[in-house]
């Protein structure tokens, strides 16, 4: 392929033929979303507060007035008190101080803002995002006329006249006048309104106070952390405020990459399992400069892999070095995008494994819940089970041993909780209280050092003795009533040099009656006690689960069809899908086990019948029920980092 040193001939510069008819086609590209439309005439109102030392400081508010019920005209309207539209500057003009609309009309594609520092410092900070001086048409999503107001403020600290300017959709002149009276928003100082009237009915069924304020706290989430301006929609007297979107949910450590030669660094805030329940949420829009680029990174198809596309993560991803198109649909393909890519596949990488070790842990966590609950509503099972399945019980069994107990390092204090939990006692008699620390991953914590301190509160019921120990004595006087108990835990960490004291408290409830009601002695246990179940690769082509009688334990085929199918229900719906297919397993194993000599059909009957019961008695909500302990985003990013470390 020819080099550009050997290419000859001549050569032709670019230009269009009807210029209108390239403007007609940025302006459909930037029109497509109603959405997005009002959020352009947003972005232009914020850039009014980055116009240089007179623009506001404080009290900066953008306004949102939807009025789409009325029967004469329905409008939108977007108000702000910032600079103003930027003035005519030169004094010898007669439209000197007045509003500019003349440039913005005449030089699309190239604003007005680009030839002031102060704009361009703040597009740097990604306080502010215009650039182009097409976000105008994006009212061509939403009505049939846009009709703009403004004052300007002068450089003197005065506010200019009021200037008006007038565009219809599809329609290849504007109508500017100056002098004009100005609205009631503007008769006090400078600023812009703007009204989009004779409004698209389908699309703006579209937007609505709510939808619209979902959209704008994410899309201009960063333009509304570093101006420091507010926007408040009003949906035909509804008024919302619109906060810049708060991410919950696992933070990713990884705060900032750099691209490889030379092309910039790039900004993430990334969340691991928001709590959400809407799919919409769990996307992660790209940013450039404060402007939104891609509502999803998967929209760039290099990227539309897991977990991106797996609903597991959520957040921003900023990259300010990269040319975006003047849609604002994308980056321009070039060298920028290509570093872009390749870096994020990189982080992709690593997002992945952060992602499938939190799941991984979280799994544990909830199947040991499981097992906990599972074995002890069996035993409850097995005593209320009548006397005839008692008969073919084999004899001389002794109950499985336990097993070893596991190494475990807990990790720092992340709450407190008191053993015994709304307690009851009677008068005149003492009631121990322990205070039991765990860590974030609900590892109870044996740390020497801790720190206790006991309080009472409420009625003076009683006295409290060993209040500075894990395990304090609570006398109870002779009133009733009810008092509350709390414990103060401190724990003094050194961590990487760094030294740090976490502190947490527990409370119960402390209920003082006459006298306890006699406790009924608990029933004879019938038979031994129930084996217990792991999981199990038996093939593919093996059985749904397998007793082996001699060590007590039903293992359950983890790589059975069936199994997975219900796994796979269980993460996906968050229902108790694998628990059930487990406990089938489990009335199967027992009713084969204690009827061997039954028919087919008979021994069919024991298994329903089991399975009945055991269905009925089992806590299925407390079992699918996510396990306690969310800690900060702050400490549970720092304890995933040393675990990815």
């Amino acid at each position: 392929m020819a080099s550009d040193a050997n290419i000859e001939g001549e050569r032709i510069a670019f230009r269009a033929q009807d210029v209108w008819d390239v403007i007609e086609i940025i302006a459909h590209m930037v029109s497509k979303n109603p959405l997005s439309a009002v959020k352009e005439l947003v972005d232009n109102a914020l850039d009014s507060f980055a116009s240089g030392p007179f623009a506001p400081t404080k009290d900066k508010v953008v306004s949102i007035i939807i009025k789409k019920k009325v029967r004469l005209n329905p409008y939108i309207k977007v108000t702000d008190n910032g600079a103003g539209w930027e003035p005519h500057k030169d004094p010898n003009d007669p439209k000197f101080g007045r509003p500019d609309f003349e440039y913005t009309v005449e030089n699309i594609g190239n604003s007005i803002k680009k030839k002031y520092a102060a704009y361009c410092k703040a597009r740097d900070e990604g306080s502010s995002v215009g650039q182009f001086a097409i976000g105008l048409f994006s009212f061509w999503a939403l009505g049939e006329r846009l009709t703009v107001y403004s004052r300007s403020l002068l450089e003197d600290g005065k506010t200019g006249p009021c200037s008006s300017m007038i565009w219809y959709k599809e329609t290849k002149e504007a109508t500017i006048k100056h002098d004009v009276d100005p609205p009631p928003e503007l008769a006090a100082g400078a600023g812009s309104v703007i009204v989009v009237d004779r409004l698209q009915r389908a699309q703006m069924n579209l937007v609505t106070g709510n939808a619209l304020e979902k959209h704008l706290s994410r899309a201009c989430r960063t333009v509304l952390m570093k101006s420091g301006a507010s926007i408040l929609i009003d949906d035909h007297g509804i008024r919302i405020p619109v906060k810049p979107k708060k991410y919950d949910g696992t933070l990713f450590p990884e705060r900032e990459c750099i691209t490889e030669g030379g092309f910039g660094g790039i900004t993430l805030q990334i969340y691991a399992f928001p709590p959400v329940e809407s799919s919409d949420e769990f996307r992660v829009p790209i940013f450039c400069k404060g402007a939104s680029v891609y509502e999803d990174i998967t929209q760039i198809p290099e990227l539309n892999i897991y977990p991106w596309n797996a609903k597991k993560v959520y957040g921003t991803v900023n990259y300010p070095f990269a040319r975006v198109n003047p849609s604002r649909a994308g980056f321009e393909s070039d060298n920028f995008l290509n570093a872009f890519i390749v870096t994020m596949q990189g982080v992709t990488e690593r997002l992945s494994k952060f992602v499938d070790d939190i799941e991984s842990r979280k799994k544990a966590r909830q199947r040991d819940q499981f097992h906990s609950i599972f074995r002890e509503k069996w035993e409850e099972i097995f005593r209320i089970l009548p006397e005839e399945w008692q008969k073919q019980i084999p004899e001389g069994i002794p109950p499985p041993p336990p097993p070893p107990p596991q190494p475990i390092t807990p990790g720092p204090m992340y709450r407190v909780e008191i053993s015994p939990k709304e307690a009851t006692v009677a008068c005149r008699t003492v009631q121990t209280f322990t205070a039991r620390p765990y860590d974030m991953n609900g590892n109870i914590l044996r740390d020497t050092s801790l720190i206790f301190y006991w309080q009472v509160g409420g009625k003076p019921l009683g006295l409290l003795k060993d209040e500075m120990k894990k395990t304090c004595l609570f006398q109870v006087g002779g009133q009733t009533g009810i008092a509350t108990l709390t414990v103060t835990v401190l724990q003094y960490l050194v961590d990487a040099g760094r030294e740090q004291t976490i502190k947490k408290i527990g409370a119960t409830n402390l209920y003082v009656v006459t006298e306890l009601p006699p406790t009924p002695p608990p029933p004879p246990p019938k038979g031994y006690r129930p084996p217990t179940h792991e999981e199990k690769n038996l093939g593919e082509d093996g059985p749904h689960s397998q007793y082996e009688t001699g060590t007590s334990i039903i293992y359950i085929n983890d790589h059975h069809s069936d199994f997975v199918k219900a796994e796979v229900s269980t993460r996906e719906k968050g229902d108790a899908t694998v628990y059930r297919y487990i406990n089938y397993c489990y009335a199967k194993e027992i009713a084969v086990d204690r009827w061997k000599t039954l028919d087919p059909k008979e021994l069919s009957e024991k298994i329903i019948d089991l399975v009945a019961l055991s269905e009925r008695e089992m806590p299925w909500e407390e079992l699918i029920r996510k396990p306690k302990g969310r800690p900060p985003r702050e400490a549970e990013a720092a304890w995933e980092s040393r675990a990815l470390a």
